[in-house]
């Protein structure tokens, strides 16, 4: 920590990202790789600074789950970790020694980072389940979960001493844009349906007059429609409490099915394009995550 030379410890995985925290005494890391008996999954692992090699936990775990992000508990007695890949993730917990596995969230999200309160009773968490990424923090117990009101935020860490949070604000903005398909030369992206918010996943009509797309152009994750020829561009959602999402037409191109998300988990919904009028197709005990 005073500077002066590194040293290799070992290779990362090969992954997108390669996530890792201290072990309590500090001797080593514990972290994630692919399990050791070639299933398709990852599992949680320690790895000495002073010998080569993992040491794999023996906990709770299907031979396909993606389990990253693990997180020692203040006094070390717990790992708190992210299973599954985005954008489907939530946060399980399970004694430092391995074992039993218990869930903590239920909301099969885009989860970015989160951090042991320093009374090791909550998890402060960012995601984006009820709309743009924000920061959260869940009872491991009782599993309730609070949102803290701070977005856009990710990346949360928490003070050893008082009850703070650190936390990265992205500066990243995601626009549409149309580039004409040409084989002689690279063509110019030209902007579509501009705003100062963030605009994705684009869906095309059948006919190709029309496009849906997600926007928080309104602060909360909302489904809009843009008008090629005309270029105007009018909301085609405005569901309270609740982010619509994963936007499709059906082959008729009167109607759109998209992913409405609020407390009380997704449902699929179809939105008629003339009329506005909302019809949920899946049933309540459903956790849909497209259609």
């Amino acid at each position: 920590s005073l500077g002066g030379g590194e040293r290799d410890i070992r290779s990362c995985a090969d992954f997108r990202a390669n996530y890792y925290d201290w072990m309590p005494d500090g001797r080593g890391l514990v972290t994630s790789d692919h399990a050791p008996s070639g299933e398709g999954g990852r599992t949680l692992a320690t790895l000495d600074l002073e010998r080569d090699g993992l040491r794999f936990f023996s906990y709770e775990r299907a031979a396909d789950d993606q389990d990253l992000d693990p997180r020692y508990s203040p006094d070390g007695s717990r790992i708190a970790f992210r299973r599954g890949l985005s954008p489907y993730s939530d946060l399980f917990v399970m004694d430092a020694g391995g074992g039993a596995v218990r869930r903590v969230t239920d909301i099969a999200s885009r989860i970015r980072g989160h951090a042991w309160t320093r009374n090791g009773r909550a998890l402060v968490f960012a995601s984006d389940h009820d709309g743009p990424t924000s920061l959260h923090v869940v009872d491991v117990d009782s599993g309730v979960i609070v949102a803290l009101g701070v977005a856009p935020a990710e990346y949360p860490d928490t003070s050893r001493t008082e009850d703070s949070v650190v936390y990265e604000i992205p500066r990243t903005q995601s626009a549409l844009a149309r580039i004409a398909l040409a084989m002689d030369a690279p063509a110019k992206p030209m902007p579509l349906a501009p705003s100062t918010g963030n605009d994705f996943a684009p869906a095309v009509s059948p006919d190709g007059e029309r496009i849906v797309f997600v926007s928080d152009r309104s602060r909360q994750y909302q489904l809009w429609l843009h008008d090629l020829a005309s270029g105007d561009t009018r909301p085609l959602t405005d569901a309270p409490g609740a982010a619509v999402t994963a936007p499709h037409w059906t082959a008729d191109g009167r109607t759109i099915v998209a992913i409405e998300r609020d407390a009380q988990g997704r449902k699929l919904v179809e939105i008629d394009v003339a009329t506005l009028r909302r019809r949920v197709l899946s049933a309540a005990s459903d956790n849909a995550l497209m259609g």
